[in-house]
């Protein structure tokens, strides 16, 4: 592989319909001059809807067509960028703007590296930046709590993170619910949010949710494997979760 142009190693994982596509896809990359780390791949798609690992620990997600649209249809939610590689003239960009770039085939790999180098470009934005929008300001203090300086008409209301009974994402965007049931946007991904706030207090339920221990009412079990937690003083969110989380949650609550 030629020498590496990016500052860092970009990490991704592969999702296809069919062994040969994943081996097409990685050949794909491997003709590029940027250095990659390919964390895991999906065959079929199924198995990504399957998966407990969390898609933010990869930078990027490349998916062929078929895969794509099985997704859309089971309505699966993905957090992190995806790079549809389509062997036809369909232009994806537009399906519910999770799709940062569609690449046809035969392959331009021109085209890939300008698709990378704007994601590496997003990255390093997000890693370095000290201050959020302009409607929106933090402050980080040595407990891990955090003020959010949100906007509202003409008036700035401070929110603490003791207030907060939750976050979520929803359409790659970030939201949060204070303790009556208000919700405001955030210019923060669950990542950063996670970085920043105490281990003790915030968990992370699934690739949407990062809950607040103080406002968790309750956990029901809704039949074998599946859990929902109850969210005090936001009876109307319940987050589901599986089998596996349901046991690290027992242990994060019982070790804090």
């Amino acid at each position: 592989m030629p020498e590496n142009t990016l500052t860092s190693a970009l990490r991704f994982s592969i999702i296809a319909c069919n062994a040969k596509n994943i081996e097409t896809i990685k050949t794909a990359f491997d003709e590029i001059s940027l250095r990659m780390i390919l964390i895991q791949t999906y065959y079929p798609a199924a198995t990504f809807s399957a998966a407990v690992a969390d898609t933010d620990t990869v930078d990027f997600i490349v998916i062929d067509q078929v895969s794509f649209a099985e997704l859309e249809d089971k309505k699966n939610t993905v957090n992190v960028p995806l790079i549809v590689f389509s062997d036809d003239s369909i232009e994806l960009k537009p399906f519910h703007n999770v799709v940062f770039d569609t690449i046809h085939l035969p392959f331009n790999f021109k085209k890939i590296e300008k698709t990378l180098k704007k994601i590496e470009i997003i990255k390093s934005h997000f890693e370095k930046k000290n201050m959020p929008h302009a409607t929106i300001s933090d402050e980080i203090n040595g407990n891990g709590s955090k003020t959010f300086l949100i906007k509202k008409g003409k008036e700035f209301q401070l929110i603490n993170t003791d207030d907060i009974t939750m976050f979520y994402t929803d359409n790659k965007l970030t939201f949060a619910y204070n303790n009556n049931g208000s919700r405001f946007l955030i210019q923060s991904t669950l990542i950063e949010l996670e970085s920043q706030l105490s281990a003790k207090l915030f968990f992370r339920a699934n690739r949407q949710s990062l809950i607040n221990r103080k406002y968790i009412n309750k956990i029901k079990q809704l039949d074998e494997g599946r859990f929902e937690i109850i969210i005090d003083a936001v009876d109307s969110l319940h987050i589901d979760i599986n089998q596996q989380k349901f046991s690290r949650l027992k242990e994060w609550i019982e070790g804090n």
